[in-house]
C-alpha cells in the first residue's frame, strides 16, 4: 500500500500512538506489556496508581525500554514499510530525548546501505504541556518550547485560536479574527468596545507571527508599533507565542480531527443572522490563512469541501453517521442529528437551533465552489517557493507585515514577499517568475483599502490563477501603483503579483533547484493534459478535466507508441556511437506526473542498451518545453516521480524550456533526441477563411470544401516550420518520435468520424446558444486550432521539407475508454461522463480563453455527456493515432 500510493506521488505519514495502552496488568486478555514486565512500562503516580491523562493507561518514555520500544519499532516502520513519516499522538506526554534519538536513528539512515533516505522522513506531533508531564514534571518532556532546534514539528495552536477565537476549552460563541470579533458580533459578551480592539489587535500579532512560521526570533512591528521578537508576543498566560527555531518546527492549522470542524466552528461563532455565503467565504478565509503562510500547513480532512459533523465536538466514536465525507459533493453532511450527549450536551441550547435553520446548510454549488478555491490555493501555493522558504533566516530576509501598528485598519493583514534582486544583495534570487508577492486577508465584513508608500510605483497585478478564479469576488480585487493603493473585496484573501519577466522571449530556461524538503500534508488534485500549442488562444492554467480519465488517456497513447520509441532510442544511441553526453526535449510537455512518463522510458532504455554492451552511462540532459504559461512548478513537483521511475542512478539535468516550437527553442546540432504526445495537431493560429463554418467549431461532413483546404494549409504550413526548426537544432542522425490525433484515408476530405467529439462539442454549443445562455455570434467565432491529418497528408508533408527520412509510421484505433457493456442502457451515462471530462481536459482553457464569462463550463460539458449517453453511436467511434519516427538527415 505504501509503494502504491508513493508512485502515484503521495506521502504516506503514520500516526502513532505511544502515549498510552488501552489495557493493563498481567491478566488483562488485552493487556501486553505489563504482562512481559509488570509495572515497569506504565506511569504511575506517588501513590502506585496509573496515571491516565492521555485518556487511558500512560506509558514511561522516561524507562529505557519504553524509550527502546519506541525507538526499534518507527525504525521497523521506515526500514521495512517505507513509511515518510510519523504523527505522534500526545507527544508532549513522551520525554524529548526519545524523540530526539528517534529522529537521529531514522537520519542516519542511508539509501545505499539501509534502503531509505532517512533525512527526508518528517516527525511532528503534539506537543500539549499538560497532566503529570507539564513543565517538565518527569523529565524534559517534547513540549513545544523544549523541541525547539531539533527539527521535529509540532502543531501551532496559537494561530488557531486566534484565527476562530477562544480556544476548545473557552465558550463556544468565543470570536476570533475571521469570526466577526468587533466587526461583526455574535451578541457574547467580549467586553468593552476597547477591550475587543485589544483582543483583535493581539489576535492579528499572534497570526502573523503564525504567518512568519511562528519563529521565536522573527522581527515585526506589533499593535503596539514597537518592534518585537516573536518570543515576545506572549499569550493571555504571559507565555511566548512563538517557539520555533527553524520553519520545518511548525504545523499551521486551524481545525483537526479533535473538536469540531473548521465550518461547524464558524457556523457556531458568526453571527446566527449571516448568509451560508459568508460563511463559506470565512471558511475559504481560513484556509487561505494557512496555505499561504510560512511554516507546514495542516488542513482536515474535508476543510476544502465544508465537512460538517453537526457540531459534534468529539466524534471519535459517532459513527459515520456523523464523520461522512461526501465525495459526491451533495451534501457536506449539516444538520443531520442532534450530536451524541458526551461532550455536547453542554452546547445543545446553541447547537439546536443553528441545526433547524435550513439556511445553515450549503449547497452543492458553495460546496464545489469552495472546493475549487481551495484547488487555486495550493496551485499558487506551489505558483512561487517564496511561499515556502526553507530557513529562518529567508523569513526573516523576505517576509514584512503591513498594516501595523496602532494605526492599522482591524480586521486585514497585508503580507509581502520579496525575491532577491540587485537591490538586495544579501538576498538569492529563488524564484524565475515572481519578483515580489503581496498578499491581503481582508476578514472585515466590508470592502478593504490600504494605502502604503512602501508598495508604491510596483508592476503588481492580480495572480493569474485568481484571474481566472471561479471567485466573481476575488477579480474585483485591484492595486493602483501612483498611490500604492490597494482595496480587497469582504471576506476575501487577494493575491498580487510582480512579474520578473516582463518581455516574451522563450530563449530562456528554468531549471529545477533542489530546495530542502519541506512537506504540505494535503490531498493534491493534478490535472494533466497535453495543451493547445495555438499562443492566441490557448490558456495559461492547468484545466480542471477530469485526473483519472486525463492521466489513463495520456497512457493509453503513449503505450501506442512505446515500441517506436524504444527502438529509436536504442539506434539513436547506436549509430551515435554512445555519445557521453545526451541531450532529450519533450515538446508540448504540459504539466504534472504524466510529463515524464516518456521520458523515464527513454532514459531507461538508454541505461539497459548500455549494460547490455558494458558501455558506461551518458550524463542525460532532459528538457522539458511548454508554452510560457504553463505550470513548470508544478511540473518540478514530479522530479522524484521521475526519480522513482528510473532503473538505476543516472545523472539527469531536467529543465524547462519555456516558448512555441514553432520557433526555434534549442541551440544548433545539440538535440539527440525529440519525443513529441499529441502536440503537434496544434496549429500556431485559426486558419483564415472559415467565416462560413456557422456554429461548428471544426471541420464536418457539411463543410465547404474550402474550410478543409484552409485547415490543411496551415497545417502544411506549422509541421514544415515545426521540421525546419528542429533540423536546425537536431544533431545529424538524430531522432524524433512523434504522436499524432489523425484520420483513416478515404476519398472524402470532410469525413470526420473520428474527431467526433468536436461534433458533439459543437452540438453542445448550440444547445447553450438555443437555451439563450450563450450569444450565437460568440460561438460561431470560436473554431478549433487544431488539424488530424492522414499518413498520406504527413509524408507527403515530411518529404517536401527534405531534412527528415521516415524511418517507422504506425496507424493506432483508438477511443476514450467507453463501456464494453456498450449496449445496456445502464452504462450509457457513465461513458458520457467520461468521455466529457476527457474532452474537457483538453480544450477547457481553450473555450475559456474564448468565451470567458459568456459561458458556464459545467453547463457546457454536462450537456456533453448527456449528447454521449443518448447517443450509443457515439461510444462505438475511434479516433486515429499515428506514431511516426524521423531520422535526421
Amino acid at each position: 500500500m505504501v509503494q502504491a500510493l508513493n508512485h502515484v506521488g503521495l506521502n504516506v505519514v503514520l500516526d502513532v500512538v505511544y502515549n498510552h495502552l488501552h489495557a493493563n496488568g498481567p491478566h488483562d486478555k488485552d493487556s501486553v506489556l505489563d504482562k512481559i514486565v509488570p509495572g515497569y512500562y506504565l506511569r504511575r503516580n506517588n501513590d502506585g496508581f496509573i496515571e491516565n491523562s492521555t485518556c487511558v493507561n500512560n506509558t514511561a518514555s522516561e524507562h529505557y525500554m519504553v524509550d527502546r520500544l519506541i525507538r526499534d519499532d518507527l525504525l521497523n516502520w521506515v526500514v521495512n514499510y517505507k513509511v515518510d513519516g510519523f504523527r505522534f499522538d500526545l507527544m508532549g506526554h513522551i520525554m524529548k530525548d526519545t524523540m530526539v534519538n528517534a529522529k537521529s536513528a531514522i537520519g542516519n539512515l542511508r539509501k545505499e546501505t539501509d534502503g531509505v533516505d532517512g533525512s527526508r522522513i518528517y516527525i511532528y506531533g503534539e506537543g500539549w504541556n499538560f497532566g503529570e508531564v507539564a513543565n517538565n514534571g518527569r523529565g524534559v518532556n517534547a513540549s513545544q518550547f523544549n523541541l525547539t532546534g531539533t527539527g521535529i514539528g509540532s502543531f501551532n495552536d496559537r494561530i488557531r485560536d486566534a484565527t476562530l477565537g477562544g480556544s476548545p476549552f473557552g465558550h463556544p460563541l468565543q470570536q476570533g479574527f475571521i469570526t466577526g470579533l468587533l466587526l461583526q458580533p455574535n451578541g457574547h459578551d467580549h467586553g468593552s468596545e476597547a477591550t475587543q480592539q485589544l483582543m483583535l489587535s493581539t489576535a492579528k500579532d499572534h497570526i502573523q507571527i503564525g504567518m512568519a512560521a511562528n519563529l521565536k526570533d522573527y522581527v515585526l512591528t506589533n499593535h503596539e508599533g514597537k518592534e518585537v521578537k516573536g518570543s515576545e508576543i506572549l499569550m493571555h498566560d504571559a507565555t511566548p507565542v512563538a517557539y520555533a527555531s527553524e520553519p520545518t518546527e511548525t504545523i499551521n492549522y486551524v481545525s483537526a480531527h479533535d473538536n469540531e470542524t473548521l465550518f461547524d466552528i464558524i457556523s457556531l461563532k458568526t453571527p446566527m443572522e449571516i448568509s451560508v455565503d459568508e460563511r463559506c467565504r470565512i471558511n475559504h478565509l481560513a484556509s487561505s490563512m494557512i496555505s499561504l503562510s510560512q511554516g507546514i500547513p495542516f488542513f482536515h480532512a474535508g476543510d476544502e469541501i465544508l465537512r460538517s459533523k453537526s457540531l459534534d465536538r468529539d466524534s471519535y466514536n459517532s459513527g459515520d453517521w456523523f464523520n461522512r465525507l461526501d465525495f459526491s459533493y451533495n451534501s457536506n453532511n449539516w444538520g443531520v442529528g442532534l450530536p451524541p450527549k458526551g461532550k455536547n450536551e453542554h452546547s445543545w441550547p446553541l447547537i439546536k437551533p443553528r441545526l433547524q435553520d435550513p439556511s445553515f446548510k450549503p449547497q452543492s454549488s458553495h460546496i464545489v465552489a469552495t472546493l475549487n478555491s481551495f484547488l487555486d490555493l495550493l496551485r499558487i501555493r506551489y505558483s512561487s517557493p517564496l511561499f515556502r522558504l526553507d530557513t529562518a533566516k529567508a523569513i526573516q530576509d523576505r517576509v514584512r507585515f503591513h498594516n501595523t501598528g496602532p494605526s492599522s485598519v482591524p480586521g486585514a493583514i497585508i503580507m509581502s514577499i520579496e525575491d532577491g534582486h540587485k537591490g538586495i544583495t544579501s538576498v538569492s534570487q529563488i524564484d524565475p517568475v515572481y519578483s515580489f508577492i503581496v498578499v491581503i486577508f481582508n476578514a472585515r465584513p466590508s470592502e478593504f483599502s490600504f494605502f502604503s508608500p512602501a508598495l508604491k510605483d510596483r508592476n503588481l497585478e492580480l495572480h493569474p490563477i485568481q484571474v481566472k478564479s471561479g471567485d466573481e469576488i476575488v477579480r474585483k480585487s485591484v492595486y493602483d501603483a501612483f498611490s500604492g493603493g490597494f482595496t480587497v473585496p469582504a471576506r476575501t484573501t487577494t493575491v498580487f503579483v510582480e512579474v520578473l519577466l516582463t518581455n516574451s522571449s522563450s530563449h530562456y530556461t528554468i531549471v529545477y533547484a533542489n530546495l530542502t524538503y519541506m512537506y504540505a500534508f494535503i490531498h493534491v488534485f493534478v490535472y494533466t493534459c497535453n495543451r493547445c500549442r495555438c499562443d492566441e488562444q490557448s490558456g495559461n492554467e492547468m484545466n480542471k478535466g477530469d485526473e483519472e480519465s486525463s492521466n489513463y488517456t495520456d497512457r493509453r497513447v503513449l503505450s501506442m507508441s512505446k515500441s517506436i520509441l524504444v527502438k529509436n532510442t536504442k539506434e539513436m544511441v547506436t549509430n551515435l556511437d554512445f555519445p557521453k553526453c545526451i541531450k532529450v526535449a519533450d515538446l508540448g510537455c504540459s504539466s504534472g506526473q504524466n510529463t515524464f512518463l516518456a521520458m523515464s522510458e527513454i532514459v531507461n532504455t538508454i541505461n539497459a542498451l548500455c549494460q547490455e554492451r558494458n558501455q558506461i552511462p551518458p550524463e542525460i540532459d532532459c528538457c522539458l518545453n511548454d508554452l510560457p504559461g504553463n505550470d513548470f512548478n508544478t511540473t518540478f513537483k514530479f522530479i522524484s516521480f521521475f526519480n522513482e521511475k528510473l532503473t538505476s542512478n543516472t545523472l539527469c539535468f531536467v529543465s524547462g524550456v519555456p516558448g512555441s516550437f514553432h520557433s526555434r527553442l534549442f541551440p544548433s546540432k545539440s538535440l539527440h533526441f525529440i519525443h513529441s504526445n499529441c502536440s503537434v495537431n496544434y496549429l500556431s493560429k485559426v486558419p483564415e477563411g472559415l467565416e462560413k463554418n456557422k456554429m461548428s467549431v471544426y471541420i464536418t461532413s457539411s463543410s465547404p470544401l474550402s474550410e478543409y483546404k484552409a485547415y490543411l494549409n496551415q497545417f502544411q504550413k506549422d509541421f514544415t516550420t515545426f521540421l525546419r526548426m528542429r533540423s536546425e537544432e537536431m544533431v545529424s542522425n538524430g531522432r524524433m518520435v512523434i504522436t499524432l490525433l489523425g484520420r483513416n484515408a478515404i476519398d472524402d476530405p470532410l469525413y470526420r468520424d473520428c474527431c467526433h467529439h468536436l461534433t458533439l462539442l459543437s452540438d453542445s454549443l448550440r444547445d447553450l446558444v438555443f437555451e439563450g445562455l450563450v450569444s450565437a455570434s460568440k460561438v460561431i467565432s470560436f473554431n478549433m486550432p487544431l488539424y488530424d491529418p492522414t499518413d498520406e497528408e504527413l509524408k507527403e508533408i515530411i518529404r517536401n521539407e527534405g531534412t527528415f527520412q521516415i524511418n517507422d509510421l504506425e496507424t493506432h484505433a483508438f477511443d476514450l475508454g467507453h463501456s464494453k457493456e456498450e449496449n445496456r442502457e445502464s452504462c450509457r451515462a457513465k461513458p458520457g461522463e467520461k468521455e466529457a471530462n476527457c474532452i474537457r481536459a483538453a480544450f477547457e482553457m481553450m473555450l475559456v480563453a474564448h468565451f470567458g464569462d459568456a459561458i458556464n463550463i459545467d453547463t457546457l460539458f454536462a450537456k456533453y455527456a448527456h449528447h454521449v449517453s443518448q447517443h450509443a453511436s457515439c461510444m462505438r467511434k475511434t479516433s486515429v493515432i499515428l506514431v511516426v519516427s524521423l531520422v535526421r538527415k
